[in-house]
């Protein structure tokens, strides 16, 4: 494998003992979720990653990453583009079953964890693709509705508010007023 190239499936367990340490550029289309969600065309975007799996003294495998990025998103107020950046952190145990997490002790309300389920546990070996947990963290960490902080949309037709004409207030029934005359 060519060391500039992100794996896709691994055995974190059996690379964290190894100490596995990644860094470089992933090109955006590997992350199809994060891809939909960028403005096209996006052929030379990538994010930046710096990735390590490592075992700690309590026997219990991390994932930690570092990714970066300036993503193109489209502000949800005036639809244009606006430019997200993308600087987020993830420190990540990996376990095979939920009784295992009993490691982090007081502290497994604050740390993140992942069960790996049973079909990536199968025949000893549990392999993940560790790039669809790597996207799942940086679509947490975009904004559900991009939106610029102060928006200048100009909507042909728009009208300010000093321009604001009022009408006096018409009475309807003053119509009726009319037929009570004819009399």
């Amino acid at each position: 494998m060519s060391p500039h190239v992100f794996p896709t499936q691994i055995e974190p367990f059996k690379w964290a003992e190894l100490g596995f340490v990644w860094q470089g550029k992933v090109e955006l289309s590997r992350f199809a979720r994060v891809a939909a969600e960028v403005v096209p065309p996006h052929d030379h975007q990538a994010i930046a990653l710096d990735c390590k799996l490592y075992v700690d003294e309590r026997h219990i495998a991390w994932l930690d990453a570092t990714m970066s990025a300036t993503l193109p998103l489209t502000c949800q107020r005036c639809l244009n583009q606006l430019d997200f950046v993308l600087d987020t952190h993830v420190h990540l145990a990996m376990f095979t079953e939920e009784k295992y997490a009993e490691k982090l002790g007081r502290d497994k309300d604050e740390i993140d964890y992942v069960i790996l389920s049973e079909a990536q546990v199968a025949h000893g070996a549990a392999t993940i693709d560790v790039l669809d947990l790597l996207e799942d963290e940086i679509l947490l960490a975009m904004p559900l509705s991009p939106k610029h902080e102060h928006c200048e949309l100009k909507v042909a037709g728009a009208v300010q508010a000093d321009e604001v004409v009022t009408e006096p207030k018409r009475n309807p029934f003053d119509v009726l007023a009319g037929l009570k005359l004819k009399d």
